[in-house]
């Protein structure tokens, strides 16, 4: 025997009561097209999630071209702003897209007698500047347009490692057009020099 119906509380309690009913007076009530709006929001959604991440992968490639650029840059600004480290007549050893082939033989030598680990080589080469002085002494620089602790400590590795390798005296830097105080703070306090050089 059926639910007996006398009120408006009666007929929500019966929507309630049985799905089959509420589902089969959705569709007797609503159009078409308010039936298929979870539907059709849903894809809009799935689209605007795909949008923004091809955004974010543009952006990405943006970012590494314009800090590929500012490297670049940065590598043959740093050779006239060295000389206050203590670093006379600079020549680059290694910037983005060029490196001189002796720098690679020493370093290929310092593996071949343990100096350093071929991981370590790997790291090192990966720097963004190396420049070497006349004088024997060099300095390791990581160039970003907003650095960061981690460009501090990549500096600080790198910068061991090439003096294991060279038995030379190695300056660790940082190069960027506007580094924060707290950066320029912890560089101080970690003792690697702040190159300020512009975009």
């Amino acid at each position: 025997m059926g639910m007996q119906i006398n009120t408006f509380e009666d007929i929500l309690r019966a929507l309630d009561a049985d799905p089959q009913l509420k589902r089969r007076l959705r569709e007797h009530v609503l159009t078409e097209e308010l039936l298929t709006l979870p539907a059709a929001v849903e894809s809009i959604r799935l689209q605007v999630n795909s949008q923004a991440q091809t955004m974010d992968r543009i952006d990405s490639r943006i970012g590494n071209i314009v800090g590929r650029q500012y490297e670049e840059s940065a590598a043959h600004r740093a050779v006239s702003r060295v000389l206050a480290l203590g670093i006379e007549r600079a020549q680059l050893v290694l910037a983005p897209g060029e490196s001189r082939p002796s720098f690679h033989h020493a370093m290929a030598a310092a593996v071949a007698t343990g100096l350093i680990t071929q991981a370590e080589l790997e790291d090192l080469t990966a720097a963004d500047i190396i420049l070497r002085g006349a004088n024997r002494r060099h300095t390791v620089i990581e160039a970003s347009l907003g650095p960061d602790q981690e460009d501090l400590e990549r500096a600080m590795r790198r910068a061991a490692v090439l003096a294991r390798a060279t038995g030379d005296q190695v300056t660790p830097a940082i190069a960027a057009p506007e580094p924060s105080a707290e950066i320029r703070n912890r560089a101080e306090h970690l003792g690697v020099a702040v190159l300020n050089i512009a975009a």
